[in-house]
């Protein structure tokens, strides 16, 4: 019983992993697409807006 619950664990770990680069190439893309459509600031534009 333990083996089998230090496999599930192993097993849940690798899934959380696997979940963490999904949400990392989710927002790469994203990221990507706003580049893409100009929706993008440059440094000085998101000083003058936030006070910087």
């Amino acid at each position: 019983m333990q083996r089998d619950l230090r496999i599930n664990m192993v097993g849940y770990r690798r899934f959380e992993c696997e979940q963490s680069d999904i949400r990392l190439l989710q927002e790469a893309i994203k990221g990507i697409s706003d580049l893409n459509a100009k929706r993008t600031l440059s440094l000085d534009q998101l000083k003058s807006r936030h006070g910087g």
